[in-house]
């Protein structure tokens, strides 16, 4: 029998938190009734749009979120053409949200070392979240506000 210690056992579960958002991906699964595939099929012409010019009307695709998230998106797609690559790298991109709460959680937050490992198994619930495995597959703005968000927390405790 193979014997793993703490430390491996907690990435290994990290890992397969990971593998089943990407299996979320590879059968397009959305939970909220179309709601979230529907809204990245919806912006996916503003995305375009924003590579031409970045002062594009959205009023023609019922944009009613913050430009950010697809002003970033419009950069990356002048790299990748294809809009399921797009949603792999963003799918990709997300693992930072759990990572980025784990170092603050545990470096920031708490002093004590023996309680790490129970941090980043917390830290894998987050992969199960309805709301941001939906929002990670199929690249809604919630994962790059919850990005911010931490980022901003990181450099407020640094």
């Amino acid at each position: 029998m193979i014997k793993f210690s703490n430390f491996s056992k907690e990435y290994i579960i990290f890992f397969l938190s990971f593998l089943s958002l990407f299996y979320s991906f590879l059968s397009n699964h959305d939970g909220t009734g179309g709601g979230a595939s529907g809204d990245f099929e919806a912006t996916y012409g503003f995305i375009l749009a924003l590579q031409e010019s970045l002062f594009a009307n959205p009023n023609e695709w019922t944009l009613v979120h913050t430009p950010l998230h697809f002003i970033i998106l419009s950069y990356v797609t002048r790299v990748i053409d294809d809009s399921d690559t797009l949603r792999l790298i963003f799918l990709i991109f997300s693992i930072s949200i759990p990572y980025i709460f784990y170092v603050i959680v545990s470096k920031f937050i708490l002093k004590n070392k023996n309680k790490k490992n129970l941090i980043l198994i917390i830290s894998c619930c987050i992969f199960f979240i309805p709301s941001f495995r939906y929002t990670s597959v199929w690249c809604n703005n919630l994962i790059t506000s919850i990005f911010f968000f931490l980022f901003l927390i990181f450099f407020f405790f640094f």
